[in-house]
């Protein structure tokens, strides 16, 4: 059986349009902030990617370098009308790097030798265990920040999947 499927690799952004920031840089401490795709029609996710890249070396006992996460990143899905179904992280947030370890199937540090490093947080939803995130049509999902994250020079959301 073939199925005619349309591959996706979207960032999640913070408002669907084409002017969608989805480079997540901001201070978003006083008004959160969602990034996150709505599935324009049914969707199963098969990979949620997270890119954070900063200066210097990334510590164990911050965000980045040297950021305080007082709130922390949370990971939703939710109904066509913004309603949250479910915390993608059981109710904890990522507030240090080594918090994408704990929920990511990888994390891996990327150093160049010099200047900056990066690190991928990496989730598969249809490998090993073979469970689909199915997503229908009009939901989303999403990075809750609450938090000053000026501090790092690039952080991106994005998930892969295919349409249904």
């Amino acid at each position: 059986m073939v199925l005619n499927r349309a591959w996706i690799n979207h960032p999640l952004v913070t408002h669907m349009t084409a002017n969608g920031t989805h480079n997540m840089i901001g201070d978003y401490s006083v008004t959160p902030v969602e990034a996150k795709y709505t599935a324009p029609q049914d969707l199963i996710i098969t990979h949620f990617m997270v890119l954070v890249e900063d200066v210097g070396k990334m510590d164990s006992s911050f965000y980045g370098n040297a950021i305080v996460l007082t709130n922390g990143i949370r990971l939703v899905y939710l109904d066509p009308d913004g309603v949250e179904l479910f915390d993608m992280l059981d109710g904890q947030t990522i507030s240090v790097n080594p918090d994408w370890a704990r929920f990511a199937e990888g994390l891996e540090l990327i150093t160049w030798g010099t200047g900056n490093e990066h690190y991928v947080a990496h989730f598969e939803f249809y490998g090993q265990w073979g469970i689909p995130f199915y997503v229908p049509k009009d939901h989303s999902v999403a990075a809750i920040l609450a938090d000053d994250f000026t501090g790092l020079v690039q952080q991106h959301f994005a998930i892969v999947g295919t349409f249904v």
